[in-house]
């Protein structure tokens, strides 16, 4: 059995805020290109794009290389969801739709799973992935020089 929790985050500095903010950003651009993934596939061909498809469909979009790749496939697997709860509403609900796209520039959650987490000294350390680090070090030596 999972258990989930919630955490507010306080004390964080304008940059680890922004950090925060940017992942969740690219959170929210994943959720889109996935979803988009699996509605174009399903209005074609009138199949379901599973995760597993979707997954491959995926890997290699920036904003998946950007997150981490546990935090990226709980997306993936955020939209899995949505539509296995669309098919399951088709024959209960006359006006059923498709999941729907979330706004451009709004935040999505970040979601962490357990073995990915580490707290040390009552500090919680955000996993990034190495394409995301790699970035934020070219940054800091840009603005330095």
């Amino acid at each position: 059995m999972y258990l989930t929790q919630i955490n507010m985050l306080r004390g964080l500095t304008k940059a680890e805020y922004f950090q925060l903010r940017e992942l969740c950003f690219f959170s929210n651009c994943l959720y889109n290109f996935a979803l988009y993934n699996v509605r174009q596939h399903f209005f074609k061909d009138k199949t379901y794009l599973r995760f597993e498809g979707n997954y491959h469909e995926c890997k290699d979009n920036d904003n998946y290389k950007l997150l981490q790749s546990n935090m990226a496939q709980q997306t993936l697997r955020a939209v899995d969801f949505a539509f296995k709860s669309f098919f399951g509403s088709v024959g209960k609900v006359k006006s059923a739709h498709p999941p729907r796209y979330r706004k451009k520039g709004e935040l999505y959650n970040l979601t962490i799973t357990g073995n990915s987490i580490s707290i040390q000294d009552g500090f919680l350390t955000i996993p990034q992935s190495r394409t995301y680090t790699g970035i934020l070090n070219s940054h800091r030596r840009e603005c330095t020089m």
